[in-house]
């Protein structure tokens, strides 16, 4: 994205990098609520506890989104303190352009940070496969000539990038919501047993090679 912006000018690339680095700041806070869902579901798949797993999901997706849909109203309103911040010693031409991407920013700020939550869920399932067969799908076939060639201003890059994010949403969506979460339960179980199973075979293989034959201790016992 980055790249693209550098080709509209230095006005432009400058309100750009105003609103880019709110981005991975703001990815924090969704990114740790994801990572600790991931667990929790894991676990409790693990164990198969299918509607433990679906409370979890959704109490931690509904204070996710709030979280976001917070974070996405504070940046819109307090724009003016955050243009101040890099302003301090700017151009005005590079806060009014920036002001005028900033709702974009916002829109695209709440896909992002829900795409974070959504395949954590996903890893937590063990969808990790399906998920990033949609990512891959979307993001490089798609998204990035819709950004080279679809962008003529960096206000169009910005309004580009919530639809991105908006499909790849979607489809994580569909990855979890088409998924037979009790099978995805049943198969894990299953996994962890054929797993025991082995390792027990191979524990009772390595105790039996290990003991002595009889013929070797009568032997022992004569020559003693």
């Amino acid at each position: 994205v980055t790249f693209r912006a550098g080709r509209f000018g230095p006005v432009q690339l400058a309100a750009h990098g105003v609103a880019y680095s709110l981005l991975p700041l703001l990815y924090m806070v969704p990114l740790g609520l994801s990572i600790g869902m991931a667990n929790a579901i894991g676990r409790k798949l693990g164990a198969g506890a299918v509607t433990e797993c679906k409370r979890i999901a959704a109490a931690t997706l509904a204070l996710g989104l709030a979280i976001i849909a917070t974070l996405s109203a504070t940046v819109y309103s307090l724009r003016c303190y955050i243009f101040r911040m890099y302003g301090a010693n700017g151009s005005e031409e590079v806060l009014a352009y920036a002001d005028e991407l900033w709702p974009w920013l916002c829109l695209d700020l709440a896909f992002d940070n829900s795409f974070a939550l959504l395949t954590s869920l996903n890893r937590g399932l063990g969808l990790q496969r399906r998920s990033a067969t949609c990512i891959v799908s979307v993001l490089w076939p798609v998204g990035v000539p819709l950004i080279v060639f679809g962008a003529d201003s960096v206000t169009r890059i910005w309004q580009l990038m919530p639809i991105i994010y908006a499909t790849l949403d979607v489809l994580q969506i569909a990855c979890f919501g088409c998924s037979s979460w009790a099978k995805l339960a049943e198969a894990l179980q299953l996994e962890a047993s054929l797993a025991g199973a082995s390792a027990s075979s191979s524990s009772s293989s390595s105790s039996s090679s290990s003991s002595p034959t009889p013929n070797a201790t009568s032997g022992t016992q004569m020559i003693s």
